[in-house]
């Protein structure tokens, strides 16, 4: 703050030095009646500023959406009440942002006048650049002389907390999903007559009901009739692993490999759960973390908080990471994970999903297309025949650049 006022500490520091050149040049009247007025004048405004600082007395509130996205402007409203008995003039309100762009961590709003005991309304935007969990604030009050030379400072302690989610892209094709049995409970179990998979029991027959269906055998023996009831498939489950590892976390510009597989896992949990798709993460980013099966939009903002504060930090891989957990994951269900290029070995390690009725997608990041001066079809293609010939799945291939989402996309 002290850098917006140098320049006229400054300027007044050269007025007083050169006060006995003008008074050599002007004459003693003109030089005395020059330096009392340059003292009342500093005396002045360090009084405005000492007396409104005493009588400041101010409540203070950010008003915003709790949640953002990467790259996305939002808008905070803050809201400042004046509790004293007399008007507060000259004041900038400054706040602490850290999620900003660079060189905008702070949010000057300055205020000429506000009445006693009525509430003052000033808006800003503030963007988004990376994912996070950011701590917005505290404010600080600048008490300012009429001509803002002079100024005196007040902490206000007012925080507030501001998630920015990964980026999501939009998918429109995915790998199918293994289809189960849905459960006899938990989430969305669902029970159906006519034409479905397995039969699940009997109950008395209700209006609309098949002839098709009835049990014969139990309508005579006990003298109502009976209806075979079935069980639906096509419960899916899915879960989605990854590992951040921190020696693989390349750059490129402002992207790192480590915000591509958050952003991927994003994407595909939204897809997924859109789809009515029971989902789990289970991750390694410095520490081990699973958020278990669930759906719904709670859920969703559950996995985006954990993604949005995730780090490579983790000296995990995803083998060690999928053989400490193999023994959780459910039949019939579909495993997905994102990996770098690096980590071909985990396709070995999941040879035994075909004798567990497992569905598994590897999700493969290319390190290679971190270099700009590389092919990506050429990058790709040589990957894949590299995958192939080392296991018998059929992995997705993805750079890491502005191509990333095509795979995605019909």
């Amino acid at each position: 703050m002290a850098r917006l006022f140098i320049k006229k500490w400054i300027f007044i520091g050269v007025l007083i030095l050169a006060m006995p050149i003008i008074a050599l040049k002007t004459g003693i009247a003109f030089f005395y009646f020059s330096s009392w007025f340059l003292l009342f004048f500093i005396l002045g405004n360090i009084f405005w500023v000492v007396f409104s600082f005493v009588l400041l007395d101010v409540q203070i509130k950010r008003q915003f959406f709790p949640t953002a996205v990467e790259g996305e402007t939002i808008e905070v409203q803050v809201s400042i009440k004046n509790k004293s008995l007399l008007g507060a003039y000259n004041i900038l309100f400054q706040d602490n942002c850290p999620c900003g762009r660079h060189g905008q961590a702070e949010k000057n709003m300055p205020v000429w006048h506000i009445p006693a005991q009525s509430w003052f309304y000033v808006k800003y935007n503030l963007y988004c650049l990376r994912r996070g969990k950011y701590t917005l604030g505290p404010f600080h009050a600048y008490v300012l002389d009429p001509f803002g030379i002079f100024y005196l400072t007040v902490h206000l302690p007012v925080y507030d907390d501001l998630y920015v989610y990964p980026r999501i892209f939009r998918i429109e094709k995915f790998p199918e999903l293994a289809k189960g049995n849905a459960p006899w409970f938990g989430i969305q179990t669902t029970r159906s007559i006519g034409e479905d998979d397995e039969f699940f029991g009997l109950r008395e027959y209700r209006a609309g009901d098949s002839l098709r269906r009835v049990h014969w055998m139990s309508t005579a023996r006990m003298n109502q009739v009976i209806v075979k009831q079935f069980q639906r498939q096509g419960f899916c489950r899915a879960t989605i692993m990854f590992s951040l590892l921190h020696k693989y976390d390349l750059s490129s510009g402002e992207k790192r490999l480590s915000d591509y597989i958050v952003s991927l896992a994003a994407s595909i949990t939204k897809y997924l759960l859109d789809q009515g798709v029971s989902v789990e993460l289970v991750a390694h980013t410095g520490s081990y973390a699973r958020i278990d099966f669930n759906k719904g939009n709670e859920h969703m903002q559950e996995i985006l908080k954990f993604l949005s504060v995730a780090q490579a930090d983790s000296q995990t891989s995803v083998v060690e990471l999928f053989e400490g957990h193999r023994r959780f994951l459910q039949h019939d269900s579909t495993v997905i994970i994102i990996m770098p290029d690096a980590e071909w070995e985990i396709l070995s390690a999941a040879v035994p999903l075909d004798k567990r009725d497992f569905s598994f997608i590897p999700l493969v990041l290319l390190s290679a297309s971190f270099l700009s001066n590389l092919s990506t079809e050429r990058v790709i293609k040589d990957s894949q025949i590299k995958l192939l010939n080392s296991t018998t799945f059929s992995p997705v291939v993805l750079p890491c650049n502005q191509y990333f989402e095509e795979a995605f996309l019909r």
